[in-house]
Formats: C-alpha cells, sequence, structure tokens
C-alpha cells in the first residue's frame, strides 16, 4: 500500500480532534483513502451538531472497529442502530436583542385554504371501473 496523505502533514480538523483519539485515525485513514476529505468533515461536522460529541465519536469507534469508513455508516449507527433522534441545540447569534426573539409555531393551514381543494380525482374502486368497461362477463 502506497502512503497517499493527501493532508500533507496537515492538522486534525477541529470537529474530528474533538472526537478524541478515534478522530485523529478516522483522519489518517480518510486522507489516505480515495474519500473527499471535505465532505466527509461537512458530515462529520453535521453529525457532531445533531446529535452530540460523545454519541459521535463512540459511533466512530464502533464503525472503525469493523473496519468501514464513511460518514454514512457513522449516520447509520446512530439512527438507525442506537435509534437516536437528531436533537440540534437552538441558534444563538450572538446579539442579545436577536437571541430573545421567540415565535410562535407557524400555521400552515392557511396554504391548505390558499390551495383549491381537489387537484386530482380519486380514481375508485378498479373492480368497478373493470365491470363498466366489460359489460361481456
Amino acid at each position: 500500500m502506497r502512503d497517499n496523505t493527501r493532508a500533507g502533514g496537515a492538522e486534525i480538523p477541529p470537529v474530528l480532534a474533538r472526537l478524541g483519539s478515534a478522530g485523529g485515525q478516522y483522519f489518517k485513514i480518510v486522507a489516505a483513502g480515495t474519500r473527499s476529505i471535505r465532505r466527509e468533515l461537512l458530515r462529520l461536522t453535521f453529525l457532531v451538531e445533531l446529535f452530540g460529541e460523545s454519541a459521535t465519536a463512540s459511533a466512530l469507534e464502533e464503525v472503525m472497529k469493523t473496519g468501514h469508513v464513511g460518514a454514512e455508516y457513522i449516520e447509520y449507527v446512530l439512527r438507525h442502530k442506537r435509534g437516536l433522534i437528531p436533537s440540534a441545540e437552538p441558534l444563538y447569534l450572538g446579539d442579545p436583542a436577536l437571541d430573545s426573539i421567540a415565535l410562535r409555531e407557524p400555521d400552515l393551514g392557511l396554504y391548505d385554504r390558499l390551495v383549491s381543494p381537489a387537484m386530482t380525482r380519486d380514481p375508485g374502486d378498479l373492480t368497478q371501473q373493470q365491470d363498466r368497461k366489460d359489460p361481456q362477463s
């Protein structure tokens, strides 16, 4: 196996550094392979934001133990094997005036009232249609 370190001795990205030693190992494996480092980092950042650092780190370790690499495998472990539901923290803008704004849940029923009630027709029971088309039976 040739040494194909596309990272070029770069430091471990912050999102992977937060995942501990498994994050560092993961970065080395991704950098040596053919996967897009940028895409993997983007997806892992997203998973950390949705599921938290500890859950993502343990899922990353579990995936690496099986010999797999890829954010999609990590997401599979988090969502399906562990049954976790994403729970992103609220977005804070850093301005107290903006952060204090609270909006109620929008009433989307307005859109139902604006659109005509029946856009398509229900075809009904197929057996009744066959009986009407084929009077010989």
